[in-house]
């Protein structure tokens, strides 16, 4: 079954992007200077995880690998190229920082023009706006910036194994639960767990495809730490993000991807063990092609010891058209059984299945 978000490749093509959109500009207007953009954007104080934006910022995508970001009163505050912004790794591999951004618990991802994502705080203020025109293709890596690694050494990137199902126009609620899985937190392998809806998507999004994920995650932004974080993820390389709740080995873990009464997406990660949550809203997803996973993905991955250990994803839940559904999962293995040997994707039925990963 072909996977919509695997793309094994080992360079980065810049994002080549026309805008139809016009802000003004400023006399005296910045730029980047250099600098360099190596975290996801976002509102707040600029920390590890967040390379900080003014608060009601605009961000867009101009021809020739150049992004601009205006103020709050359309004055350029920043304009940097491509080769001036780093790679952040997402669940559809690495991206540009540019094209990677966190929001705020609660917050509203939502956008009624196409090319056109705004993004509103619990409150209902405007936090950012990003305007694309739905063009902000490009190209993905599996290998992390940091390595140096030899040619001789076969790595891979992308989805390793999943359960999954579907296609379906009428999924509306999924719930799963799994313990956070053995890990070697010494590596510079990335590896994500995680359930998800995938689906074409609506609204200021529509004619892209989408998937939903509540992620537990090792080494993302190259930091060997465990945490979990929501995630919506779009085609051509936009990715929408909570912040991070820390997580242990052994911790119990909860995701949902539920469509609520409000008629928006809730995208939740929570972790049981330390009852902290991070979560926000969309309603950039909608209902047609619709697939659901559970998934293992990793990037620089070269033995078994780089991947979580065996995962089980049990008590789950489907609902399609509101009403519980029993799933007929099916398993499949992407990666290499050769390279990395014990691979197998079990299912005990609707509500539990196990990805096994030889340790």
């Amino acid at each position: 079954m072909e996977k919509r978000f695997i793309i094994p490749m080992l360079a980065v093509c810049l994002a080549v992007v026309f805008l139809g959109t016009t802000i003004s500009i400023s006399a005296g207007a910045s730029s980047s200077g250099g600098s360099k953009i190596t975290k996801s954007l976002g509102v707040g104080e600029s920390n590890s995880d967040l390379f900080a934006i003014p608060k009601g910022s605009t961000v867009m995508y101009l021809p020739g690998g150049v992004t601009e970001i205006y103020d709050s009163n359309n004055n350029l505050w920043m304009s940097i190229r491509d080769e001036d912004v780093g790679l952040v790794l997402t669940p559809k591999g690495l991206q540009k920082a540019t094209k990677v951004f966190e929001v705020p618990n609660g917050a509203l991802v939502t956008g009624a023009t196409k090319g056109v994502t705004e993004v509103y705080g619990p409150e209902g203020d405007l936090i950012f706006k990003i305007v694309d025109n739905g063009e902000t293709q490009g190209s993905n890596s599996t290998q992390l910036p940091s390595e140096s690694v030899a040619p001789q050494v076969v790595w891979y990137g992308g989805w390793v194994e999943d359960a999954y199902a579907g296609q379906y126009n009428d999924v509306n609620y999924f719930f799963a639960q799994w313990n956070c899985p053995s890990k070697n937190t010494t590596l510079s392998s990335a590896c994500a767990l995680f359930p998800d809806v995938e689906g074409d998507g609506a609204n200021g999004w529509i004619n892209h495809y989408c998937i939903a994920q509540p992620v537990l995650q090792y080494n993302q932004n190259g930091q060997k730490q465990l945490n979990g974080q929501a995630w919506l993820v779009r085609d051509d390389n936009v990715s929408i993000h909570s912040g991070t709740t820390p997580v242990s080995v052994g911790n119990a873990l909860r995701g949902a991807i539920s469509e609520n009464t409000d008629g928006y997406w809730w995208i939740t990660f929570r972790n049981d063990t330390t009852s902290k949550v991070v979560w926000f809203k969309s309603n950039l997803m909608g209902h047609t092609h619709q697939e659901i996973d559970t998934a293992l993905e990793g990037y620089n991955l070269n033995t078994n010891a780089d991947l979580f250990g065996t995962c089980d994803f049990y008590n789950m839940v489907v609902w399609r058209n509101s009403v519980p559904y029993s799933v007929p999962w099916a398993g499949e293995v992407l990666a290499s059984r050769t390279q990395f040997p014990g691979l197998a994707v079990n299912i005990f039925g609707s509500a539990h299945t196990q990805l096994a990963t030889g340790h």
